[in-house]
């Protein structure tokens, strides 16, 4: 028992510096978080103190969703079969309402980017059915 009191005491001072860095290298990466969670807990605190900016909240929240959703409609329209898939499910048809907001909105980059996709490969289907766009 005392010859492994040693062997614990060397283990600690090898582990030691390697937990400190690894603690400093993540300190980055919480600080980053934590910046970017600062809007939405600002938000959330200020819904709490009064009822109307339940209303601010909502708007926020919705446009979180509404930029979420429309990024990854974006990114999987690269492909011509999700393309087609997404112009199946009649996203055509609801994608001016990504535009309502002001030419300096970051959801507009992002709408602009998955139309641009989306008539892209429509266009593609087009000329391949024979001129005749079926959907």
């Amino acid at each position: 028992m005392m010859s492994s009191m040693p062997l614990i005491g060397v283990l600690m001072m090898t582990l030691m510096p390697m937990i400190d860095v690894f603690m400093m290298s993540l300190m980055p990466l919480i600080e980053v978080l934590m910046m970017s969670l600062m809007p939405l807990i600002e938000v959330l605190v200020m819904s709490l103190i009064s009822l109307m900016s339940l209303e601010a909240l909502m708007v926020y929240v919705l446009q979180v969703l509404m930029m979420s959703l429309s990024l990854v409609a974006s990114q999987i329209s690269y492909f011509p079969e999700n393309a087609n898939a997404l112009l199946d499910a009649g996203l055509l048809h609801s994608l001016p309402h990504l535009f309502a907001y002001d030419y300096r909105h970051p959801l507009t980059p992002v709408a602009v980017q998955l139309l641009w996709n989306l008539l892209d490969f429509a266009a593609v289907a087009t000329r391949v059915r024979g001129g005749r766009l079926s959907r």
